[in-house]
């Protein structure tokens, strides 16, 4: 099944649909916040309808393997979600992450926009990821939001503008992190 994860007495599954449950309760807040701001957004996890759209619109090169990511390596992590972050029918951005051991933080592992899309929410993908996981992160008493390793300055520069900061206390990785309030 991967990463060396032992599927026992249930406690994965059980583990899994009760964060399911939270994350489209979170999904449903976020996208009830910014339709209200005028934007015309929905959020699913990645299915087969994003995972298509991400073949069919996102053109090449990709940056990410969105399908070997959902599927095949991180498929064993319990509090694990994914975001597709949609504009009507045209897929804008993709996320994926996951709810620390002890809930401390929630982490944003993967995030990338659709290279292609021109729409509203062009700008928009990191602040909707961020917005979703900290929804999520209320829900678990989670105290912070990580962005692992900005691939880039530019990108840092980007996350540094919407509330993202360095903490030492995180170790010497370039991650920044969120306070939930």
């Amino acid at each position: 099944m991967g990463l060396g994860v032992k599927f026992t007495g249930g406690g994965y599954h059980r583990t899994r649909l009760r964060y399911k449950k939270l994350i489209n309760n979170s999904f449903r807040e976020t996208e009830i916040i910014f339709n209200r701001l005028g934007y015309t957004v929905s959020l699913t996890e990645i299915d087969a309808n994003a995972l298509g759209a991400w073949c069919s619109q996102w053109g090449q090169p990709r940056a990410l393997d969105w399908y070997e990511l959902c599927h095949k390596q991180l498929t064993a992590i319990a509090k694990r979600f994914t975001i597709a972050i949609w504009d009507g029918k045209s897929l804008a951005g993709l996320c994926f992450g996951k709810v620390s051991r002890g809930r401390a933080s929630i982490s944003i592992a993967y995030i990338e926009s659709n290279p292609a899309y021109s729409g509203n929410l062009k700008r928009m993908i990191a602040i909707l990821a961020t917005t979703a996981a900290k929804s999520l992160g209320k829900k678990v008493g989670a105290t912070y939001v990580t962005m692992l390793d900005p691939v880039n300055a530019r990108v840092e520069k980007h996350y540094y503008r919407i509330g993202y900061r360095k903490l030492r206390a995180f170790g010497d990785r370039r991650s920044m992190h969120i306070k939930i309030l």
